[in-house]
């Protein structure tokens, strides 16, 4: 096993290339903060099986990074599918990963749904849309998660919040493991 420390709290970035046939897709550089602790990196990368990607329930928002808004008291505007997470579960899927992908504010869902689903379903990861407007109580999410299932499961939030406050919200987070920016 090799070993090493993280920053205080670094940005690390990655560029990705699968072995695909000339022509096909490249994943992008992609940046993270992470938070710091010991890694132990065994040789073969463990592989996980089930995630859960969700727009937490707390309101309908347009959850886009681009836009985020509020819809009470919008006249011509809907709530938008999570596209950003449909790609990204579409990206695990494609590696033999089980996704779940839930809008609970769209999809009229509680709290306690949530804690059942976490409980029933037993992920891995689990992925959230966060807005500025909703940033502290999205994060519920990732405690709720951590409770339900112990330090094992991985937590990570996107959003145009965390892309541009990300070692902000991990410091005053401790149960978020991965800020998107």
């Amino acid at each position: 096993l090799k070993s090493f420390t993280t920053p205080a709290i670094g940005v690390a970035t990655n560029s990705l290339t699968s072995a695909a046939p000339a022509g096909a897709a490249r994943i992008e550089t992609a940046t993270v903060a992470i938070k710091p602790r010991r890694i132990r990196m065994p040789m073969a990368v463990p592989r996980f099986t089930r995630a859960l990607l969700i727009n937490p329930p707390t309101g309908l928002y347009i959850r886009e990074d681009r836009c985020q808004a509020p819809l009470k008291g919008m006249a011509a505007t809907t709530a938008r599918p999570p596209l950003d997470l449909a790609y990204m579960a579409a990206v695990l899927e494609g590696q033999g990963v089980e996704c779940r992908l839930r809008d609970y504010p769209v999809q009229g869902g509680s709290w306690p749904e949530l804690t059942k689903e976490l409980t029933d379903f037993q992920p891995d990861f689990l992925f959230i849309s966060v807005t500025s407007f909703t940033i502290h109580d999205d994060l519920v999410a990732c405690q709720l998660a951590k409770e339900l299932l112990g330090a094992g499961i991985r937590t990570v939030a996107k959003g145009a919040h965390v892309a541009v406050k990300a070692r902000e919200v991990l410091a005053e987070c401790p149960h978020l493991d991965v800020a998107i920016s």
